[in-house]
C-alpha cells in the first residue's frame, strides 16, 4: 500500500470518528432539551382562589378590587373600562391550570360585570 492510500484512510477515519463523535453530541442535546423543557414548573400571572372570587362583587369600585387583589394583568386596549385577571400554570408542555377573570367597569369605576 502507498504513502498516499495509508494517507487517505487516515483522513477518512479521521472524518468518519468527527462525525459519529458530532452525531452523539447532537443526540445527548436533543434528550437534554427534552428533559429540562418537560421539567420546568411556570406558574404567570395572578391567581384568584375561589374565595378570592366570591370576594369581587358588583357595585365594588375599581380602587377596591385593585387594592385588595392587586393591579390586573391586562388592559383592553379597545375597551377602557375592562380589565382582565389571567393565570396559567404549566409543567413542561402541558397546562395544567389556567383562568381567566374579564371585569368589566362603568363610567365611574363601579363593577357591573364579571366574566370567568
Amino acid at each position: 500500500m502507498s504513502e498516499n492510500n495509508t494517507m487517505e484512510i487516515k483522513i477518512f477515519n479521521n472524518l468518519l470518528y468527527t462525525i459519529v463523535i458530532v452525531m452523539i453530541l447532537f443526540m445527548v442535546f436533543s434528550v437534554l432539551e427534552q428533559c429540562i423543557s418537560s421539567c420546568i414548573d411556570v406558574r404567570q400571572g395572578m391567581y384568584l382562589s375561589q374565595g378570592d372570587m366570591k370576594n369581587i362583587c358588583i357595585g365594588m369600585k375599581k380602587n377596591e378590587i385593585f387594592s385588595s387583589f392587586g393591579s390586573p394583568v391586562i388592559y383592553s386596549l379597545f375597551e377602557s373600562n375592562v380589565c382582565y385577571y389571567v393565570y396559567y400554570h404549566m409543567y413542561g408542555n402541558k397546562i395544567l391550570n389556567h383562568q381567566i377573570l374579564k371585569l368589566t367597569f362603568d363610567l365611574d369605576d363601579i363593577l357591573i360585570r364579571i366574566n370567568d
